[in-house]
């Protein structure tokens, strides 16, 4: 038997090996393939201008145009694709840069509410927004092997609510469970207190470009060593930087790995312990302010009140979190108030927060 793992086949790993590649020094999705060609979600978060979103464009006008497969275009919210100069400017770098081509000097592609049309007027990239996802039916979509959710991450940082049970579901509908075909998220780093990484509990390690989760079927990738349009000596930058104005280009800029701190001895903990999709948590008070700490249920002696935050794991021993008591803990997190012990008890509280 050989060493060597089988993958069914992909159109989408077979364009970016053999038609986009490095893509000249700009963003690709190489570095993805290489380390997570077993993962159907990919996630890539980097700074602005390094290509990521004309990359996406390039692969899916090149999915169509040699295999015939078409892509589902994704935002958080309709209106972005409706608007007149979404459309407007869409296509504009794919005919800039000879991905699409025109013909007798006319732009025959077109770009519509509904997505991309080729020049027979087939609909080849769909637009779809995660606040409608329900209405999308599987049977509609055997064609589409890739879901591309662009600027999964707002820099408002407001997402709808259920943003990854409706990301999850959308994949599942229009996927229905085929092989060789994947989802990818692409944003700027905003934050990695996101409802995407914190439902699926994943934290992408600093030290490395792509993580991955090969249990999860997830991987990211954190950009580092593309091109950008904007060099860093530019004196854009420059103002950016006085303005405060971030690029979003690594974790500095993201303050969540500073909530991660141990709890310290002398920590007093308080009277509850909280369940939250199945494990358990204690609060703890201390002199610099309040921790969290995963707990073992066995071993939870001081607890005086034992609370569930889904009414399906209610029992005489644990009763719902109150709504006050839940408010409470959302105030701290929004505010700034909580440290974690770890990432993944970050991520089960952000859970809480988002409602995921």
């Amino acid at each position: 038997m050989s060493d060597v793992m089988s993958y069914p086949v992909c159109y989408l790993d077979r364009v970016i090996e053999e038609d986009i590649g490095d893509n000249d020094g700009w963003a690709s999705f190489l570095k993805l393939l290489k380390k997570a060609r077993g993962c159907p979600i990919w996630f890539m978060i980097g700074a602005r201008r390094i290509g990521k979103t004309d990359v996406a464009l390039h692969i899916a006008l090149v999915l169509w145009q040699k295999y015939r497969r078409k892509t589902m275009w994704v935002r958080d919210v309709l209106r972005t694709m409706e608007a007149a100069n979404f459309q407007a400017d869409f296509l504009n770098d794919a005919y800039e840069f000879g991905w699409i081509h025109d013909e007798d000097d006319k732009h025959v592609w077109s770009c519509k509410a509904d997505g991309v049309h080729d020049p027979s007027g087939e609909l080849v990239i769909k637009f779809q927004s995660l606040s409608t996802y329900s209405s999308r039916r599987g049977p509609a979509h055997p064609d589409v092997d890739l879901i591309l959710f662009d600027e999964f991450i707002p820099e408002d940082r407001r997402y709808m609510k259920g943003a990854l049970k409706g990301l999850m579901s959308l994949t599942k509908t229009v996927f229905s469970g085929r092989e060789g075909c994947r989802c990818i998220c692409t944003s700027n780093f905003v934050a990695l207190s996101n409802p995407y990484f914190a439902g699926f509990e994943i934290y992408p390690d600093p030290k490395q470009d792509v993580t991955v989760w090969e249990d999860k079927g997830v991987a990211i990738e954190r950009c580092r060593g593309y091109r950008c349009a904007i060099a860093k000596e530019s004196a854009w930058n420059k103002a950016y930087a006085a303005a405060h104005y971030g690029d979003y280009a690594d974790e500095d800029e993201d303050e969540m790995h500073k909530l991660i701190r141990r709890i310290p001895k002398g920590a007093v903990p308080d009277r509850w312990a909280l369940n939250i999709y199945g494990k358990w948590f204690r609060i703890y008070t201390t002199t610099g302010g309040m921790r969290i700490a995963k707990q073992e249920r066995n071993i939870i002696k001081s607890a005086t009140t034992m609370y569930v935050t889904d009414p399906k794991d209610l029992s005489d021993e644990v009763a719902l979190i109150p709504a006050v008591t839940r408010l409470g803990i959302e105030n701290d997190i929004a505010l700034g108030r909580m440290r974690y012990e770890d990432a993944n008890t970050l991520f089960a509280f952000v859970n809480l927060t988002y409602n995921i």
